[in-house]
């Protein structure tokens, strides 16, 4: 079976199949903030670029340093960047299982830098059993941008089902014709899909 004829199911990372938590590493840090989102504007597309593979590891290590006026070295700012990759979602491995046993090939699609994906691959308890992703670090390019989408399906093809918890990644995905769902949790996910005709 080709890469284009296969029953594709694409799976955003964090808040789909694991919990991503900010606040740890907005603590480890020292930032009194509430989420990435409030920190000061310059700061955006600075992790913007770090996630779309164009901004190196030493300015990242050097934009932490400003941030905190602390001189952390490149192991400490992974391990405070890497703190936010939290558990399971409860219920996603059995989900991702029960796919894989209907047929379903499932790809992880997901806005993530390097150090994300490698503590992904080293904590979420089935990341073995989905090998193939495409990543915003090797795209260059982030969800929602539509090239990101294309580049999934020049590898995959279209797939047959898309989750997200991000609505505004849903709503490109429905614009691009896939059948996107706004993740919540897995009871949902398995009714929404079961009714899509899939």
């Amino acid at each position: 079976m080709t890469a284009t004829n296969r029953k594709v199911v694409a799976l955003d990372i964090g808040g789909v199949c694991l919990r991503v938590h900010f606040q740890r590493t907005l603590d480890f840090f020292g930032v009194a903030v509430r989420s990435l989102g409030d920190l000061p504007a310059d700061y955006q597309p600075a992790f913007r670029e770090w996630e779309c593979g164009r901004l190196a590891e030493e300015d990242f290590v050097a934009m932490f340093r400003r941030l905190s006026g602390r001189p952390f070295s490149m192991d400490e700012v992974r391990h405070g960047w890497n703190l936010m990759i939290g558990e399971d979602i409860p219920g996603a491995a059995d989900w991702v299982r029960e796919l894989q046993a209907a047929g379903y090939h499932t790809v992880f699609f997901s806005n993530t830098s390097r150090w994300h994906l490698a503590e992904v691959r080293r904590k979420l308890s089935f990341a073995d059993i989905v090998p193939d992703g495409i990543y915003s670090f090797e795209v260059g390019c982030e969800k929602p941008d539509p090239a990101i989408y294309r580049a999934f399906e020049e590898r995959f093809g279209r797939p047959v089902a898309y989750f997200d918890d991000r609505a505004e990644n849903v709503a490109a995905g429905n614009q691009v014709g896939w059948p996107s769902f706004v993740f919540t949790d897995v009871q949902q996910a398995r009714k929404a899909f079961s009714g899509s005709g899939s």
